[in-house]
């Protein structure tokens, strides 16, 4: 249970409070100059009408009551944590994807990486009601982002991916899977699940295929041709295209560049030992109406979440002695001042 009133709420509370003050002020000086004059002018007051000290200063007490009263409805206000449970039916999609430097080449338009983000970023707001979870990889793996029904959290993770995020450079695949597998067979993730690699296949050691206990996609970064690894280090300033020596250059095509080529052969292979579906990011993008055709061919999982929620209690009764306050001012109007004149009108 927390009280809170936000800054905003607060800004507006002060900012009436002056005008009840400069308000205020100013009925008071007009009561004692009207208090003067009669002294001044005996002969005034049977001439004109003027309100009374005590209804002036009550009034202003009651105006005054109601905003105090306001400033409390807000203040103390209870919020008092909840959580509810909900419950969705959805399957688990695990990506491990790609992130060595290979993945800023530029034979996919900006780079490889790039377009993976560009491409799932627009498919995920079709695919809610899923879990995600995403493992990076580059010489060593690790869990990125944990299992999550968030797209919303799930899209933040995805616009953080970067080659720079894994220390390890070069790429070891068989590392990658062994990840992969060890979280499919973990209890983190539930049975029915699809596993998409984004990658570009590069990688010296020559991995063995491997079959998956899950259903399984390959995004296909790059192309056969290839192209030049893009490099750009916002803080160093330092731009250019890798050479195979390891420093950079500003000319894509000069020789000793580093061309990186898509692996199609061993990808196939891949795809083909696990009965899997392959896509090419530049020539055969996935698109949401093949991902969830996809998705319905599986068996739902039926899983729950907790929902943080805050119940706001406790400002109804400082509302009603505000309205209840202004409702008495009301009455001291129709009653004091409309009674009087309505009277000096009929005489």
């Amino acid at each position: 249970m927390s009280y809170e009133f936000s800054a905003y709420l607060k800004s507006i509370f002060y900012a009436v409070l002056a005008l009840w003050s400069i308000y205020s002020s100013i009925r008071i000086y007009l009561i004692y100059k009207i208090s003067d004059w009669k002294i001044r002018y005996p002969g005034l007051e049977r001439t004109s009408s003027f309100p009374k000290a005590g209804i002036v200063a009550g009034r202003i007490l009651l105006l005054f009551v109601t905003l105090i009263c306001i400033f409390f409805s807000g203040w103390k206000t209870d919020y008092k944590d909840e959580k509810k449970e909900e419950s969705f039916r959805g399957v688990d999609i695990l990506f491990l994807v790609d992130v060595s430097l290979s993945m800023q080449a530029i034979d996919n338009v900006p780079t490889r990486l790039a377009k993976f983000k560009e491409i799932l970023l627009r498919m995920l707001p079709s695919l809610n009601g899923n879990r995600f979870g995403m493992i990076v990889f580059a010489a060593s793996p690790f869990l990125y982002c944990p299992m999550t029904s968030d797209i919303a959290a799930f899209s933040d993770y995805v616009r953080g991916l970067d080659v720079d995020m894994v220390g390890d450079r070069g790429t070891d695949l068989k590392k990658a899977f062994q990840k992969a597998e060890d979280l499919l067979n973990s209890e983190k993730v539930f049975r029915n699940r699809i596993l998409i690699l984004v990658t570009d296949g590069e990688d010296q050691n020559d991995p063995e295929l491997v079959s998956f206990p899950a259903n399984f996609q390959i995004w296909a970064a790059g192309t056969e041709t290839g192209g030049p690894i893009a490099y750009n280090d916002e803080e160093s300033g330092l731009s250019g295209y890798l050479l195979r020596d390891g420093t950079l250059s500003p000319n894509a095509n000069i020789p000793g560049v580093i061309r990186s080529k898509m692996n199609p052969a061993f990808l196939r292979e891949l795809a083909g030992k696990n009965n899997g579906a392959l896509y090419s990011l530049e020539t055969n993008p996935p698109d949401a109406e093949s991902f969830q055709k996809e998705i319905r061919s599986l068996e739902e999982n039926l899983y729950s979440r907790r929902k943080d929620l805050k119940r706001a209690e406790g400002s109804a009764k400082y509302l009603l002695v505000a309205i209840l306050c202004m409702l008495l001012d009301w009455i001291f109007v129709e009653t004091f001042l409309f009674s009087r004149k309505k009277g000096a009108v009929a005489a």
